[in-house]
């Protein structure tokens, strides 16, 4: 599907990402960033739009989660080797069997899916700070090697990432709607209740 949609060759890329020891380590490193790019980003918020722009960073999230896991209960997928170590197929077969009965909190598989949960991140976390173009020049290329690294070092597909994207932009048209709905006046929704 990545070939057909978007002439993208997982297997070249991937090689390209670990040809190159520094290239390689980069691209795990910011992989592995997403917590710390959220606790800068919502510092960020709190210091130059206190309550506004965390509120849309956090419904967007919370709405692109909901859809997240909604979607993958339909579509799922094994994904790819990336350096995570093989994605369990041997686990999701025995999902898919029905012979799987109970979770272990002990043994967690990762179980690589679509839409890309980090390609969603990535857009919300650089999208909360676009009115600091300071915060968003640095933010952009930050979120975007993020985003980048789960093709190589998650093994996403490229499909997931854009499948991410999609989400991220329902889910902040989804979090402007609940914002205007919760900062209402309460004389406003009672007259449109009685209605």
């Amino acid at each position: 599907l990545d070939h057909v949609l978007f002439h993208f060759d997982w297997d070249s890329f991937r090689q390209w990402a670990i040809a190159s020891s520094a290239r390689h380590k980069t691209l795990k490193i910011f992989y592995f960033s997403l917590s710390g790019l959220a606790f800068l980003t919502l510092l960020v918020g709190s210091l130059s739009r206190p309550g506004e722009q965390n509120s849309e960073t956090m419904w967007t999230y919370l709405v692109s989660l909901i859809l997240t896991s909604l979607i993958f209960c339909f579509v799922q997928s094994e994904g790819r080797y990336g350096d995570l170590g093989p994605f369990y197929p041997e686990t999701m077969a025995i999902i898919r069997s029905g012979a799987w009965f109970c979770y272990d909190y002990r043994y967690t598989d990762g179980i690589i899916n679509f839409p890309s949960f980090h390609a969603t991140m990535g857009l919300i976390l650089a999208g909360a700070v676009r009115r600091q173009r300071w915060a968003f020049a640095i933010a952009l290329p930050l979120n975007g090697l993020m985003i980048l690294a789960a093709l190589p070092v998650g093994g996403h597909y490229a499909v997931d990432l854009a499948g991410g994207a999609v989400v991220y932009f329902l889910s902040l048209a989804a979090a402007h709607r609940i914002q205007r709905w919760t900062r209402a006046e309460p004389s406003q929704q009672d007259s449109q209740q009685e209605r």
